[in-house]
């Protein structure tokens, strides 16, 4: 199988396939404490491992699961020169599971800057049909 040109097999190894699972729906929070705890550790180093160059490489590669976690190091780093690629693809939706990553990020970094403005939001039309 020939993997496509974008994809990084040593990064994902080591930043995206241990954690995507535990990531999605915040699955680290349930289950053994001593797991969860364990999961929260590897996570918090992999956050303080990670550069610049890599969470912004996870967060352009056209997958979710790259995606989750970068937006997670971002958050946890309080990496403010992410937030505006993070509130493009937050309202752009691309991905389904990504924007799960993209909230938590904003939430972590905090400031004015991730309130995204409701001119900003998509536009929804939330008439309900009887």
């Amino acid at each position: 199988m020939t993997l496509p040109e974008w994809f990084d097999k040593a990064l994902r190894d080591v930043f995206v396939r241990p954690f995507y699972l535990g990531l999605l729906h915040g699955n680290f929070t349930r289950g053994d404490e001593l797991e969860g705890s364990d999961f929260r550790h590897a996570l918090s180093k992999a956050a303080n491992a990670i550069s610049n160059e890599q969470i912004e490489k996870l967060l352009t590669d056209p997958e979710w699961r790259g995606r989750l976690c970068a937006a997670w190091f971002a958050g946890l780093s309080k990496q403010r020169k992410f937030i505006p690629i993070i509130g493009e693809r937050l309202l752009a939706s691309e991905m389904v599971y990504a924007g799960q990553g993209y909230c938590v990020a904003l939430g972590l970094i905090a400031g004015d800057e991730c309130d995204l403005p409701p001119e900003s939001w998509p536009k929804v039309s939330w008439k309900i049909l009887l």
